[in-house]
């Protein structure tokens, strides 16, 4: 995903591996920032993919990514690459039970939900050593 700068629209490449988290500093301003992917569990009845947990930046656009998809018919795992975010879908079969899969992302919407928990110990750190 591609990252803006919260102070300065600074963009940077940020990957994000689900449950992980990333804090770095604009490489422009020097202003802290946070990222944290928390995935959601996708079926037919939702499609949330995840929900990104953002302090002092924002997303600018969310590049090609990798997907794990479980098969309905056997629970078996199969991996989708570099599935692009637009309207496309791709389509693989199940190697183990041979079942129809596929992935189409009608796009991504950005909704803002008000945080319920403080910013991560090592974010406010980081701001400590900047002020000195």
């Amino acid at each position: 995903m591609v990252s803006v700068c919260g102070r300065c629209n600074t963009q940077k490449e940020v990957s994000l591996p689900r449950k992980q988290k990333f804090t770095g500093v604009c490489e422009k301003c020097s202003n802290p920032f946070y990222l944290e992917f928390r995935p959601e569990p996708m079926h037919p009845s939702s499609f949330i993919i995840g929900y990104v947990d953002l302090e002092n930046c924002g997303i600018f656009d969310i590049l090609p990514s990798h997907y794990h998809v479980t098969c309905m018919e056997c629970t078996q795992i199969t991996n989708f690459k570099n599935v692009s975010n637009s309207d496309t879908t791709v389509s693989k079969y199940c190697i183990h039970c041979n079942s129809d899969l596929a992935v189409t992302i009608d796009g991504i919407k950005k909704i803002k939900v008000k945080a319920e928990r403080a910013p991560p110990p090592n974010l406010e750190q980081i701001l400590q050593k900047k002020k000195k």
